[in-house]
């Protein structure tokens, strides 16, 4: 085997990265591979941590040989693939596609396809450890101090557009100056410092809730990322310690991590047995799909915005989701329709059977 070399950052030169098109961001973010060999898998010992129960716990390293860099697959179950084929041991060059299993980046380097130096720090763009510790810390001072404000966004019933609860949206990035959008994308990014950040910032909104007297539902989204740790139960407890109705809280979960959750059938159970209630979010599945979940009593469907995007121009979406209405109804779901942004949509979803409704439209 060619000889692996171990590289250590310095100051001097420009690094390669993987680059990563987070959600609600304009510009990918770049992970740098500021040190060699660089793991890449779901354990926390990773220096890039994926959580996807698709990626093995090591799913593949970078390492330098000569002057190539090379990603070799660490025998994982699911397969580490460069620009669509399947590897063992590869070479990257510039532009090059890596994905694995379930996650695709591309790898850049500062020049082209060559490499000068030692693996180095790398140019204010791009994102490092120390700039999500930092970013987080500046995270947790912000909410320590309430030093924001938080966006809910109503919810309402189709039929008469009566508000019977809100959506945690976040924090108004308005009130957050320039920083606010790294701020966001460091939340997206998954450590125990983030996932940490969210389960402030919930509680913190549960806490606006109830002090300012808001009546009805109150939805708390958790992202795939936070399913895997065993934190998650405790989580729901503090959330029941602080509001007086914890009927009234909804925990979403995302449907797709919730089909890879060994555990979720016992999460679910939980959540009930705390008088708490489960919705699945960003759901864009079949009826079918639904039906095969029927014996864990989720309480709502929160279809995905690409269901009711433009709904009423076309017929197989309307066909869709009027499946998967009947099919609720028949498990005892409620169904809420998101992201509604025109009256038409409105009307469509409602006429479909949708009995809940959330969106730009009902903001104004």
């Amino acid at each position: 085997m060619l000889n692996e070399e171990v590289i250590v950052a310095s100051p001097a030169d420009p690094v390669p990265w993987f680059e990563l098109q987070l959600p609600h961001t304009d510009k990918p973010t770049r992970i740098a591979l500021s040190s060699l060999p660089f793991s890449v898998g779901r354990s926390k010992t990773t220096d890039m941590i994926l959580a996807s129960r698709q990626v093995s716990r090591v799913q593949a390293r970078v390492v330098r040989v000569g002057q190539e860099l090379r990603i070799r697959d660490n025998g994982s179950r699911n397969g580490t693939f460069v620009n669509g084929a399947k590897i063992e041991d590869a070479v990257l060059r510039d532009g090059d596609e890596v994905t694995f299993a379930d996650t695709t980046f591309r790898f850049r380097m500062p020049d082209g396809n060559t490499l000068r130096g030692d693996i180095a720090g790398t140019d204010d763009r791009m994102l490092h450890v120390t700039d999500v510790v930092n970013r987080v810390r500046q995270m947790h001072e912000i909410i320590v101090h309430r030093a924001f404000s938080n966006q809910f966004l109503p919810i309402v019933r189709l039929h008469d557009q009566v508000i019977v609860g809100q959506d945690y949206l976040g924090w108004d990035d308005n009130l957050l100056g320039a920083n606010s959008p790294d701020l966001r994308v460091v939340l997206d990014i998954d450590c125990p410092l983030t996932r940490d950040t969210h389960h402030m910032l919930r509680l913190a909104a549960t806490e606006d809730f109830k002090e300012e007297n808001r009546k009805g539902l109150l939805f708390l989204s958790f992202q795939a990322m936070e399913l895997e740790y065993r934190d998650l139960i405790w989580q729901f407890c503090r959330l029941v310690d602080i509001t007086e109705r914890p009927e009234f809280l909804v925990i979403g979960i995302p449907f797709q991590a919730a089909r890879e959750m060994a555990e979720f059938e016992d999460i679910v159970h939980f959540i009930h047995s705390l008088k708490l209630r489960v919705a699945y979010t960003d759901f864009a599945g079949t009826a079918e799909e639904l039906q095969q979940t029927g014996e864990l009593s989720i309480d709502f469907i929160k279809l995905a915005s690409s269901l009711v995007e433009n709904i009423d121009e076309s017929s197989a979406r309307q066909d869709q989701i009027d499946s998967i209405v009947q099919t609720a109804a028949e498990l005892n779901s409620i169904v809420l329709a998101s992201n509604i942004t025109t009256s038409t949509e409105a009307d469509v979803c409602q006429t479909l059977g949708c009995f809940l409704g959330e969106g730009a439209f009902f903001k104004a």
